[in-house]
């Protein structure tokens, strides 16, 4: 791929209800006291502004403003993580405004979707082309975690396959609580979840692009992890939306190249415009084959094994990929997710496909060798009388007595036995008084013996 492109795209802000009302309805302006909003709601004394200032140690910077870790010295809080955002426009006290929304709205959850918000504070400027007091910055006070999964990949290529899925369900039952909750996130990607301080486990970041759950679909989001519908702002939201750039995060840890990797041999077109079928194709296939090489299994390439009841990991995430084609809830990806855990820790839990019985091709009576049939190794079978049927393929005319086909086994003694050199075999007397015929299997067609 010639443009490698791994940045976060802001688009359809017109769609974004929230505005600095929300700053102002869930934060107090700046001062001496401040309003702790998590474990539960109290006035304290302690200056975060001050504090702010004062604090060296810097988490992290960039267009949207500065992020410390900060002592708050309270009680239960200790040490914190402190953002703060600058207000240069409606746009960016647009954002502030949704994710202050969010992060309330989800504060007290279980499980635990993001980091705690212990409160948030804004200051006030008179802007003299307004000619108004408006929000210039915005202090928010959340819950100090580790580090983005982008930046702990290489530890979780370490890990055993167990404890990554367990940390991957976690993500999905998140993404799960946020929906039940009424919003989606829209920008899931490695940077937008992050570990917890003891890295056990991995909580949602970053709501600024999170919409209502009833929304009309608007182009945001990141790009190669947006959902094919997404980028042709086709209809409503869907969980399929996030579990498929989910889907692109899980494959992502196992490339080279994390998610640029995943795309290597897909032309930009296909994440930056509309996502054809032959896009869709490639991408599942690049995504089942990163994880059956990392131990996740095999591709399942029978249908009948694509159920919760019996699909891999490998096959479930390049399904995901493939996303025109299924339309999963997230408690759906979640049970499949634990079934296949427990059968990690007890693989006497896989479940195996019953025999089914089949029809089989026309057997032809009195024949040893029939024309154009070679002889294989022959498989044994018990099986009822026959259908007498047609003519032979090839339009071969044949005495109707001649043609038979086998309906199905039913209740057969012995299911299979493949011989390679078999020698003449006579079937117990009791069978043959039941009906049953020994039958040799040839490459296309069936020999009664």
């Amino acid at each position: 791929m010639n443009t490698k492109i791994f940045l976060t795209i802001i688009f359809g802000l017109a769609s974004v209800s929230a505005n600095a009302a929300w700053i102002k309805s869930i934060c107090t302006q700046t001062g001496p006291n401040f309003q702790l909003l998590y474990p539960q709601v109290q006035l304290l004394a302690w200056n975060l502004v001050d504090a702010f200032e004062a604090a060296p140690k810097t988490l992290g910077s960039g267009a949207f403003g500065l992020v410390k870790k900060v002592d708050t010295g309270i009680s239960g809080i200790g040490e914190v993580a402190v953002k703060r955002s600058k207000i240069n426009d409606q746009m960016a006290a647009d954002l502030a405004g949704a994710e202050l929304n969010v992060m309330k709205v989800i504060n007290h959850a279980d499980p635990q979707v993001g980091p705690r918000l212990f409160g948030c504070q804004y200051t006030i400027e008179y802007d003299f082309l307004l000619r108004q007091n408006v929000i210039k910055n915005v202090y928010t006070v959340q819950e100090l975690l580790s580090k983005e999964l982008k930046d702990f990949m290489e530890t979780l290529r370490t890990w055993d396959h167990k404890r990554v899925l367990a940390l991957q369900i976690g993500i999905v039952k998140r993404l799960g609580k946020l929906w039940e909750l009424g919003f989606q996130h829209a920008d899931m990607k490695l940077e937008n979840v992050m570990m917890n301080a003891a890295q056990t486990e991995a909580l949602l970041i970053d709501f600024n692009l999170s919409q209502s759950n009833t929304a009309r679909r608007s182009l945001r989001g990141t790009n190669m992890y947006m959902a094919p519908a997404v980028q042709r702002r086709e209809g409503f939201v869907r969980p399929k939306d996030d579990l498929f750039s989910w889907a692109m995060m899980f494959a992502a840890v196992y490339v080279a190249g994390g998610i640029d990797g995943v795309w290597s041999n897909i032309k930009q077109d296909c994440y930056t415009k509309v996502m054809e079928p032959a896009c869709e194709d490639t991408l599942a296939y690049n995504v089942g084959y990163i994880l059956s090489n990392s131990g996740w299994g095999e591709v399942q390439t029978d249908k009948r094994l694509h159920t919760s009841e019996y699909i891999n990991v490998s096959t479930l995430l390049a399904n995901l990929a493939r996303y025109e084609n299924y339309d999963n809830t997230f408690e759906e990806i979640v049970f499949i997710l634990e079934r296949n855990l427990a059968e990690m820790y007890n693989p006497s839990l896989i479940k195996v496909l019953p025999p089914v019985a089949q029809e089989v091709p026309p057997v032809y009576q009195g024949q040893e060798n029939p024309v154009n049939f070679a002889p294989q190794p022959q498989t044994l079978i018990y099986t009822k009388p026959h259908k007498i049927i047609g003519n032979a393929p090839q339009g071969r005319p044949v005495q109707p007595t001649n043609i038979v086909r086998i309906q199905a086994i039913q209740q057969p003694v012995q299911n299979v036995q493949v011989i390679q050199n078999p020698q003449p075999m006579q079937l117990p007397q009791e069978l043959i008084d039941q009906g049953y015929r020994l039958v040799t299997n040839y490459h296309r067609g069936h020999h009664i013996i």
